[in-house]
């Protein structure tokens, strides 16, 4: 990582709010999270029984694809909105580099909690380069990653658990994002989206509205499963397409709660699920 790479002043860490990448980073299970974040992850589970199991499943389902894209030959990826490292479920340039080592991994978020722990954690891998930029501005992430992605080749961009926190009211709708992405890259590049939705109404808005006190409105809302059609909507989809794939990777239930044989459920009480979608830009 270059020196420009890096930030110029220290980041301030606000604690005393919850944080929606920690609230993440908690229910995978890692350690950088605060009493905040731990209440905030309480009241989402409260609504959300399976929230972590969900959140597991996603990363899990992730990283498959980010290992079979890579087995095809990519070689470039680009996590926008990545939140903060995964540990101890596997980060984008881990899932990439263990098949292959040059493969080369942008992380891009806006938000200087998020790339101060990026770069504190990933700056001795020299294929791994850290962007401040906007994931709803394609253009802007293209300039600053030029130097180090080659745009004329395939890139795989991952938009993973990060359209629910875009808000309605912004310049960009969220659902247009995908769309947006995939008009910058060449054939035979993906664009990778998943998330954890709800066709109930009730549940939706209870979520909305835990994580929007927690975080003091910094987040969007819960999405549906037509949300998640409307963002592939004209573009050229791999199987299953649009679907819930909260049963198509092994068991990713909290390991304390799981009985000698448990499998995950595919529909829930809440009927939350995870959903995902991958964008082919055919040659």
């Amino acid at each position: 990582m270059s020196p420009d790479d890096r930030p110029a002043s220290p980041v301030h860490l606000d604690t005393s709010r919850a944080h929606s990448a920690r609230i993440h980073d908690q229910l995978l299970g890692g350690v950088d999270h605060y009493q905040p974040d731990r209440d905030a992850t309480a009241a989402l589970q409260s609504v959300l029984s399976q929230a972590q199991q969900h959140v597991r499943t996603s990363r899990a389902y992730l990283q498959h694809t980010i290992r079979s894209l890579a087995t095809e030959g990519i070689d470039q990826f680009a996590d926008l909105g990545c939140g903060l490292p995964a540990f101890p479920h596997g980060d984008t340039h881990e899932a990439a580099q263990n098949i292959n080592r040059a493969a080369r991994v942008v992380y891009a978020d806006t938000d200087p909690i998020v790339l101060a722990h990026a770069r504190c954690r990933l700056e001795d891998n020299d294929n791994i380069r850290i962007a401040d930029c906007d994931l709803r501005d394609t253009k802007r992430f293209r300039e600053a990653t030029s130097r180090f992605l080659d745009w004329d080749r395939p890139i795989v961009v991952l938009l993973s658990m990060v359209l629910d926190c875009l808000p309605d009211s912004g310049a960009v709708d969220p659902a247009d994002v995908v769309r947006a992405t995939a008009e910058h890259l060449s054939p035979g590049s993906a664009v990778f989206v998943s998330l954890l939705v709800t066709d109930d109404p009730a549940v939706r808005v209870a979520v909305t509205a835990i994580m929007a006190d927690a975080t003091g409105g910094q987040w969007g809302r819960m999405r549906d499963t037509e949300f998640v059609h409307r963002c592939v909507v004209g573009l050229e989809t791999a199987p299953p397409g649009p679907a819930d794939v909260t049963g198509l990777l092994p068991d990713t239930t909290p390991r304390r709660a799981r009985g000698p044989r448990r499998r995950q459920q595919q529909h829930q009480p809440d009927g939350s699920a995870v959903w995902s979608a991958l964008v082919r830009i055919p040659f």
